[in-house]
């Protein structure tokens, strides 16, 4: 579809895959410089504060990005009980308040929940910290965090993103990769 061939464009052919083996992790900037090696550096600030004032980062999940446009959530990734989805709202001309939200409805808690995300350079990205980095069993808690995207090309390219999510579920070090698909059209 025009849409994969645009994705292909965009963040070369590699195909991306979900592993439960990764490689061993590169340092901190690294990553950021080259998350998925593929789209050059990311503004991913995704640290976790250390003290409860830095609890939220910073952040509110109440918007108050104004928007004429009501959009419906994205559900992002949902696989072995983890679930990823996105909510958005519109402030100013281009630019998209991205709030996600992670939650786990499995018995066993989930740890080490970290987000990546990397964008095409046409979109300016900026992650704030999550809420936390462990999603509390049988969805008794969320974790969420907000994404800043500027889309440059707003109206002539579409948002894209690919997507590094990296826990640890049962004693087992998981990475899933991939692409995000389906972000509303007028974004």
């Amino acid at each position: 579809s025009d849409q994969m061939d645009l994705l292909a464009d965009v963040f070369g052919s590699n195909s991306i895959s979900s592993s439960s083996n990764p490689p061993a992790p590169a340092p901190a900037q690294q990553q950021q410089n080259d998350l998925l090696g593929m789209l050059g550096t990311v503004d991913n600030t995704n640290a976790i504060g250390t003290g409860m004032s830095d609890l939220l980062g910073g952040m509110t999940m109440s918007s108050s990005a104004s928007s004429s446009a009501s959009y419906p959530p994205l559900n992002v990734f949902n696989d072995n009980g983890i679930s990823v989805i996105f909510s958005f709202a519109v402030e100013g001309g281009n630019q998209v308040i991205v709030n996600a939200a992670y939650t786990n409805s499995n018995a066993t808690p989930v740890s080490g929940f970290t987000f990546e995300a990397a964008v095409p350079k046409y979109i300016q990205m900026k992650i704030s910290p999550p809420t936390g980095n462990e999603l509390k069993p049988f969805g008794t808690g969320q974790v969420s965090q907000k994404l800043q995207l500027i889309n440059s090309q707003k109206g002539t390219k579409p948002i894209l993103m690919k997507v590094k999510l990296t826990y640890t579920f049962n004693g087992v070090k998981k990475v899933e990769q991939l692409t995000v698909n389906g972000f509303p059209k007028d974004l």
